[in-house]
């Protein structure tokens, strides 16, 4: 479905597509509510950033060609006719023109007799024009002119309102007042499956395999492979690349970075034997994350082997936000150390790191045989807060 402010519809071997416009002018002003109510056509102002079909190009000005009529022209609902329009192209519409500005239309008509329509309606009338239809504005300075454009001021329109059937009840019909179907472009297959909305009308099946596939880590040609083999859709691999990033964007959904960090962490600690936690303070009213613990299944069984010495270090300018990395390692039998904890911290304040050591101690039973810590400078240098801070470790 197009999103742009007058609609367009592209078309098949079986007829053309439609979306919606502004409302125009009826062949027949008689047999609408108000006989004084003028339609505004809005063809002319289609956007001017209408995307390009790879086709042979079109010569708009000697080609006619019209397409197949339309077998109903009165309808019980608004989904009834967009369920015809599908079979008939394919494709659903945009809506506007709703029932509450003409019943307010109505109500303000003193000396009007039309009766109001029911708000289960939600739209009076709509506006169907082909996907071609405008004329292309560029909005460049002329030094690369664009050699193809959807815009081909196509002029096909079908309009359709809501209508009195019955004055007595009174009875409402969806009603098609006018047609005009001779397009000044090709109606064929072909041209019809070039259109993005056609080359990429995949199935929820089909997407939500390709999502599990892409978080295993499938590589995009071998999701367009997949595409190909499940669906009779053919997308090029610009659009597989629009897919992945819109089901990844779907997949991190999260408004802020507090509640994507949240998510992350519960995905974590799902894990068995992970274990992590989120520590929060209020500043100037407003939550601040100061300090942010993990630990795997791994390296509490690392720390439980090998107990004896713990080493710790800070790594600096880890993010745009200036948090540090304060990791703990062990030694283990072969001299080498191994990370048994990280925590990101907002600061090196004697709160802070004390926050994480306590985390770790409350995680790691085996915490009273260490014998040594081992540091790269001494606490007093790690910003304890306007002047030394006093650290005290008991091993016990």
């Amino acid at each position: 479905m197009e999103a742009t402010t007058a609609g367009r519809c592209t078309a098949n071997e079986g007829g053309p597509r439609y979306v919606e416009s502004l409302p125009s002018e009826h062949s027949d002003p008689s047999s609408t509510f108000c006989s004084d109510e003028e339609w505004v056509v809005s063809t002319d102002e289609s956007s001017s950033t209408s995307s390009t079909v790879h086709t042979d190009s079109i010569d708009c000005t000697q080609q006619t060609t019209e397409a197949p009529p339309l077998q109903r022209t009165q309808f019980e609902s608004w989904d009834d006719l967009e369920d015809y329009l599908q079979k008939y192209s394919k494709d659903t519409v945009r809506t506007n023109n709703k029932v509450g500005v003409r019943n307010k239309k109505i109500r303000a008509a003193s000396s009007s007799t039309q009766p109001v329509l029911p708000d289960k309606w939600i739209y009076y009338g709509k506006t169907f024009v082909c996907t071609h239809d405008g004329k292309y504005k560029s909005r460049g300075q002329g030094k690369r002119k664009r050699q193809q454009s959807r815009a081909i001021e196509c002029d096909v329109q079908i309009n359709a309102c809501v209508q009195v059937v019955d004055a007595a009840a009174p009875t409402f019909a969806l009603r098609i007042t006018s047609a005009r179907l001779k397009h000044n472009h090709p109606l064929n297959k072909h041209i019809f499956e070039q259109y993005p909305q056609v080359r990429t009308a995949l199935g929820p099946e089909v997407v939500g395999t390709v999502s599990e596939l892409l978080k295993a880590g499938a590589k995009k040609k071998q999701i367009l492979q997949y595409i190909y083999e499940k669906s009779s859709c053919a997308p090029t691999t610009q659009d597989v690349h629009n897919l992945v990033r819109k089901l990844k964007y779907q997949n991190n959904a999260a408004s802020t970075s507090a509640k994507r960090l949240k998510h992350w962490m519960h995905e974590f600690t799902q894990e068995p034997g992970n274990v992590g936690r989120i520590f929060v303070d209020s500043v100037h009213k407003k939550t601040i994350a100061t300090c942010i613990t993990m630990q795997t299944a791994h390296m509490r069984e690392l720390f439980d082997r090998f107990p004896e010495v713990l080493m710790i270090d800070a790594t600096h300018g880890t993010n745009a936000s200036k948090y540090k990395v304060f990791s703990i390692m062990a030694h283990d039998a072969f001299g080498k150390g191994q990370f048994v904890q990280h925590a990101v911290v907002q600061n090196e304040r004697a709160a802070t790191l004390l926050t994480a050591l306590e985390e770790f101690k409350k995680n790691n039973v085996k915490w009273s045989h260490i014998k040594c810590i081992v540091i790269d400078k001494d606490f007093t240098e790690m910003g304890g807060g306007g002047g030394g801070a006093k650290w005290r470790f008991r091993m016990q």
